[in-house]
């Protein structure tokens, strides 16, 4: 609504806390906005901005507290149907990996319905310290092998991928002593336990 709309001694619906309600305006206040009577409590209220108010279309309490319950149920209503639904096709289609009358399990139609799961950058960077002899190499040459290779690529285009890598292993040395997958054999440089 806009201001020049609201007229003194009309009624309109408002939204009070949290609950939409009939109030009539009785005047303006001195400190902006208007002083209004909650019809439902009859409290006196200040609004002090157009936002607040709604309409003019439901002026009696009991049409909107009728009209707010039956939006309530239809809500309910959808959620539900949503439910059965989703409940009635889970129950229809087989699993993914469903298995025939042989004990085999059959693999997905296609490809593209199965997601690959991607290779974080610790893991990668262990497939690269095997490949390589597990010869100790820095965290900068494990991550330039590693998007050389494909194995990772950073997801939002990180910029320091190399000081994360360092961390992680320098935090999982710490962390896990003797059952940590690293070890460090030099200033900067790492490879696998044997």
């Amino acid at each position: 609504m806009k201001k020049n709309e609201i007229k003194i001694g009309e009624q309109y619906t408002c939204k009070v806390s949290d609950k939409i309600v009939v109030v009539k305006i009785t005047g303006e206040n001195p400190h902006g906005g208007w002083d209004a009577t909650n019809l439902k409590t009859g409290k006196t209220i200040h609004i002090k901005s157009t936002q607040r108010l709604r309409s003019a279309k439901f002026v009696d309490q009991k049409a909107l507290d009728a009209a707010v319950a039956e939006k309530t149920e239809k809500k309910a209503q959808t959620k539900t149907a949503k439910a059965e639904k989703a409940a009635a096709k889970a129950k229809a289609e087989p699993p993914a990996e469903a298995a025939d009358k042989s004990g085999e399990t059959q693999a997905p139609a296609t490809t593209s319905e199965v997601k690959e799961k991607k290779m974080g950058l610790v893991s990668a960077a262990i497939q690269i310290l095997k490949d390589g002899a597990n010869t100790p190499m820095s965290v900068k040459e494990m991550v330039e092998q590693v998007t050389a290779k494909g194995l990772w690529s950073p997801a939002r285009g990180g910029k320091t991928p190399a000081a994360t890598l360092y961390a992680a292993i320098f935090r999982e040395i710490r962390q896990k002593g003797e059952a940590s997958r690293f070890t460090q054999t030099d200033r900067g440089k790492f490879a696998l336990k044997q």
